[in-house]
């Protein structure tokens, strides 16, 4: 009779061994976060969100002081007028020389001359338009709006702090799809995992509720460990912080 119980309590014991040498503790991460910044310099005005806002395509989300950039707008307006008179003025006055030079009353020199000063106008002119174009992204780079509609997961500035941007930009906020997931996890390398292989089906279970993803890497450690990740979609929020397991097949 014990020797019976022993071996149903092997086989329980086993069964259990199996089971959770299947299924492993993973880390809950978002699948696709993108770091939003500005290739510029200033202070920030305004922040309009807070870590776990929605946000829709194209909404603004912060601002730095425009007055700097719509101000290098301005003057960069201003010289392409005077560009363009300038312009006006050297064409004009080749035209002036080249009918002296028809009736051969002015030389081929000054006819040339006349050219060079029309060519340098249009030369500076185009110079200044292309001001003018910087000026207008540099004020539309001053706003920083989602490029996706997605929830804020970090926010590392506030109002009135100062984004210095020069060798890298500085990530301003995170901004995540928030039906998009990734789990993480580190399970021994052992020869049972030789068969994975990317885009292999993978079940994961947190808080309860199950869901299928799909494995998308497979990193061996220098600990002797294999990394493996997943990804997958949902329809409803996971709370931060939800600890989550992975099956593997």
């Amino acid at each position: 009779m014990k020797r019976i119980k022993l071996i149903v309590l092997s086989s329980i014991l086993w069964i259990s061994t199996a089971v959770y040498a299947e299924e492993w503790p993973a880390r809950l991460e978002w699948a696709q976060p993108i770091a939003l910044s500005t290739p510029l310099s200033g202070r920030i005005s305004a922040v309009k969100v807070v870590v776990g806002d929605r946000v829709k395509p194209g909404q603004l989300l912060a601002t730095l002081d425009a007055r700097p950039y719509q101000a290098r707008l301005k003057r960069a307006r201003a010289e392409v007028t005077r560009l363009q008179a300038a312009l006006t003025i050297a064409e004009r006055d080749h035209t002036q020389v080249q009918e002296l030079y028809d009736r051969t009353v002015a030389s081929a020199t000054e006819l040339q001359d006349a050219q060079v000063r029309v060519t340098s106008a249009q030369a500076l002119l185009q110079r200044a338009q292309a001001d003018v174009l910087q000026a207008q992204l540099d004020l539309e780079y001053s706003q920083i709006r989602a490029p996706f509609g997605g929830i804020i997961v970090d926010r590392n500035i506030h109002p009135g702090s100062t984004v210095v941007n020069q060798l890298q930009a500085t990530p301003l906020l995170i901004l995540a799809k928030p039906d998009r997931y990734r789990v993480t996890a580190s399970v021994p390398a052992a020869e049972p995992f030789i068969h994975l292989s990317v885009g292999d089906p993978v079940s994961i279970r947190i808080m309860g509720e199950a869901y299928t993803g799909q494995l998308e890497r497979l990193q061996p450690q220098a600990s002797g460990t294999l990394e493996i990740s997943a990804r997958f979609d949902t329809t409803h929020s996971i709370p931060r912080g939800s600890l989550a397991r992975i099956s593997l097949p």
